[in-house]
């Protein structure tokens, strides 16, 4: 179990504080879940709130695991961990570029999703790397079943926390884009800005970028969550 003392609240993809809670989900004990989530900061509760909607729409897609799953930019691992007690086989990837440039870490994502990994005995079912994710989906990778990619686009556009750390060239991303298309065997899940401040300023590849583009044939709502500044994010699945 990770100590309270050794996450800060504010996570940039959010982190549960305790392991127990995760655990609970390997039970399907979604009322230990729901008993704990008024406890929980903005940033954790838009967290647990998002991988609930993942678990629930794989569930009612058919998709339940063993699935191969790629979550890009996993950050402290919440969403690799949470799906890997389900029984995914997750490879979890992130530069830890969003703690460099933010400070909020007491110690490095990678290092909190590895411990949790250890905890939980997943071993066999999630692996992490620190790598940028352009870097490793140029690589040869056998295909995906399930792909996520939150809170992770609009960064490479201006870099993170409005500093120009992870910021890319819109030619790379969208050669990106489409490898995690190709990569994806059946669904995506695609969240980011689309009405903040900062997002106009930019091209942001919105969901019916992916269709226009060819990649994807069809969008789904599944539902909304907040982030910690009280933005209104809606988290999609995109199917072939």
């Amino acid at each position: 179990m990770f100590p309270m003392s050794s996450i800060h609240e504010k996570t940039y993809l959010p982190v549960w504080p305790d392991i127990r809670v995760l655990d609970a989900l390997r039970w399907g004990d979604y009322q230990s879940v729901a008993d704990a989530l008024p406890q929980a900061s903005t940033y954790e509760r838009a967290g647990i709130d998002r991988l609930l909607m993942i678990i629930n729409d794989l569930t009612e897609i058919g998709l339940r695991g063993p699935r191969r799953v790629l979550d890009i930019g996993c950050n402290s691992g919440l969403f690799s961990l949470g799906l890997g007690l389900l029984d995914y086989h997750v490879t979890g990837i992130d530069d830890n570029v969003a703690a460099q440039s933010q400070g909020w870490y007491p110690e490095q994502p990678l290092s909190l999703a590895e411990r949790g990994r250890l905890d939980l005995q997943l071993a066999d079912r999630v692996v992490f790397e620190k790598v940028d994710a352009t870097t490793f989906l140029d690589r040869p990778q056998p295909p995906f079943d399930v792909c996520l990619l939150l809170s992770v686009v609009h960064q490479w556009f201006e870099g993170y926390a409005s500093t120009t750390l992870g910021a890319k060239p819109q030619a790379t991303i969208e050669r990106t884009l489409r490898r995690i298309a190709t990569l994806t065997g059946s669904v995506l899940y695609f969240e980011g800005p689309e009405h903040e401040t900062d997002a106009r300023k930019l091209t942001l590849p919105l969901p019916s970028w992916f269709v226009a583009a060819g990649l994807f044939s069809r969008v789904t709502p599944l539902g909304v969550s907040a982030t910690a500044l009280g933005d209104l994010r809606t988290l999609y699945r995109l199917s072939l």
